[in-house]
C-alpha cells in the first residue's frame, strides 16, 4: 500500500509534465497558424485584380489571352476564404482552451492532432502567396502565337520582381483587353523599320511572315521605355507589327522556365 502511494505522485507528475508540454506546443502552433492565415488573407485581399496573381478571384481569363492563370474565379475564392476562416475560428477555439487549461491530456491531444493537420495548409499557402505576390507566377500558354517555342497548355513560370528586360526575353504583356506572351525583338536604342516590305532591326531584315498590308508603319529609334514585340509564330501572332510599340509599364514579367 505504501509503495502504491509513493508511485502515484510520480505518475501524476509525469501526466502534468506532458499536459503542460502539450499546452506550450499548442500555443506556439496557434501563433504560427494565426499569423500565416492573416498573411494569406491580407495578401489575397490587396492583390485582387492583379494580373497573374494565382488567387485573383474577381477576374477571369478571356479567349484572346495567350496566357492564363492556373486558378481564378469566385468558386475557387469561396473555397479558399471559407477554409481559411474555418482555420482562423478553430485557432481561436484552441487558444481559448489552452488559456483556460481546463482540459485533460487525451482530449487536448486529439484536438491538437486535428489542428496540426489542417494548420499545415495556411502555412503552405503563406509561402505560396508571398512568392506569387512578389516574385513568381505560374501560368498556362494559350494559342499558337509562340509556336514552336511554346505550344497550347505549356506551363511556364514568370518572374516579375526584376524589371530589367533585354532583347530576346520572352515576356508577358498586358494589352488591357488581354494578356499576351511574346518575344522582345526591339529594345530602347535600336533602329526599327516596319513597312509593307517587312521588319528591319538595325538594318537587318528579320524575314518575318504575316499580313504586311496591315502592318503598323514605323521608322526610327525605339525611345526609352518602349519595346517592339513579336510572336515566334509570325503567321499566327497579333503583336507590335499591328499595334505598334509597347510601354515598359505594361510588361508584367518574363518567362524563366517551361515545364
Amino acid at each position: 500500500m505504501e509503495e502504491y502511494n509513493e508511485i502515484t505522485p510520480l505518475i501524476e507528475e509525469t501526466d502534468n509534465y506532458e499536459l503542460n508540454k502539450l499546452f506550450r506546443k499548442t500555443k506556439l502552433k496557434v501563433l504560427e497558424v494565426i499569423i500565416s492565415t492573416l498573411i494569406v488573407l491580407i495578401l489575397i485581399s490587396i492583390n485582387q485584380g492583379k494580373k497573374l496573381f494565382l488567387f485573383d478571384f474577381v477576374s477571369d481569363s478571356t479567349d484572346i489571352d495567350t496566357i492564363h492563370s492556373l486558378f481564378s474565379g469566385q468558386t475557387f475564392g469561396f473555397i479558399i476564404y471559407g477554409f481559411l476562416l474555418f482555420v482562423l475560428g478553430f485557432s481561436v477555439y484552441m487558444a481559448v482552451i489552452t488559456h483556460q487549461r481546463n482540459i485533460a491530456f487525451l482530449p487536448l491531444k486529439h484536438r491538437f492532432d486535428f489542428y496540426d493537420l489542417i494548420g499545415v495548409v495556411p502555412v503552405f499557402l503563406a509561402v505560396v502567396v508571398i512568392l506569387n505576390a512578389f516574385f513568381l507566377s505560374p501560368a498556362i500558354v494559350h494559342g499558337p502565337s509562340m509556336e514552336p517555342t511554346f505550344v497550347e497548355n505549356d506551363a511556364v513560370i514568370i518572374f516579375h520582381l526584376n524589371r530589367n528586360f533585354e532583347s530576346q526575353d520572352i515576356i508577358i504583356y498586358d494589352r488591357g483587353d488581354a494578356l499576351l506572351i511574346k518575344r522582345l525583338i526591339g529594345v530602347p536604342g535600336d533602329h526599327l523599320k516596319v513597312d509593307l516590305t517587312g521588319v528591319y532591326l538595325n538594318g537587318v531584315n528579320l524575314n518575318v511572315e504575316g499580313y504586311e498590308t496591315e502592318y503598323h508603319n514605323y521608322d526610327g529609334v525605339i525611345p526609352e521605355g518602349f519595346y517592339f514585340i513579336m510572336g515566334d509564330n509570325h503567321n499566327e501572332s497579333n503583336d507590335s507589327r499591328y499595334f505598334g510599340l509597347i510601354e515598359s509599364k505594361d510588361l508584367l514579367g518574363k518567362v524563366i522556365f517551361k515545364f
